[in-house]
């Protein structure tokens, strides 16, 4: 009996601790910075001369928002948030979500390969960013079905393999070095049988890169393209 007595504070007060945070995030609503924000991957860190892969880019600034007052741009990117490093787009959403409302942070960005701070005072909101949906990805080329015979040459299985007839300039394609008379077999490792069918899965991809496997010749190429 004693150790049920001694127990049941213990466990009474695990209970009301929900209940005494519920307490203190009443009258403090999530911060909101006012951007809109897309992750930085292997091709922005060289385009915006940044550290690292990491961080998250600016691609939208709310008008007269706390972003806009402080001095926030397009295309800054952010990395990191009263000290702590932000690894991606979502990370610094949710460090922002966090924060009470007029409140005043400190944020380091990237601008144009120089660092920036800035101390904007988060507005009010429940959503505290916009992380940019994923634009539908276009591979930057034309192709057509390769013939039986050849895809039979070249050991293919039954309609699989197409082959490129042109590369779109300052595509993901021709900036990955793909070139006319390649032909492409797979994207990471589904395999690639029509043009509508690479278009599906181009659209359905998860990543901002993918693994192109073609054939150049007789040798079999592995090629990384970024969207």
């Amino acid at each position: 009996m004693k150790k049920i007595i001694r127990a049941l504070p213990i466990l009474l007060a695990l209970s009301v601790l929900p209940v005494l945070e519920a307490e203190e995030l009443r009258g403090h609503p999530p911060g909101m910075l006012g951007v809109g924000l897309d992750e930085i991957t292997a091709k922005e860190v060289s385009k915006f001369q940044l550290p690292g892969e990491y961080g998250a880019w600016v691609v939208q600034v709310g008008n007269k928002g706390p972003a806009d007052n402080a001095g926030i741009q397009m295309n800054d990117v952010i990395i990191s948030y009263n000290g702590q490093r932000v690894e991606s787009a979502r990370t610094l959403s949710r460090l922002v979500q966090e924060t009470p409302a007029n409140r005043a942070v400190e944020i380091k960005l990237i601008r144009n390969g120089t660092g920036v701070l800035v101390q904007p005072v988060l507005g009010k909101g429940r959503l505290v960013t916009a992380v940019a949906p994923r634009p539908t990805q276009s591979l930057g080329v034309g192709i057509e079905n390769i013939s039986p015979a050849v895809g039979e040459y070249l050991g293919l299985g039954e309609g699989v393999g197409v082959i490129v007839r042109a590369v779109k300039e300052d595509s993901p394609a021709s900036e990955a070095g793909l070139l006319e008379k390649d032909i492409l077999v797979k994207i990471d490792e589904t395999e690639i049988t029509s043009a509508q069918q690479l278009a599906d899965v181009i659209k359905g991809l998860s990543a901002y890169s993918a693994s192109l496997t073609v054939i150049r010749g007789t040798e079999t190429q592995s090629i990384e393209v970024q969207f």
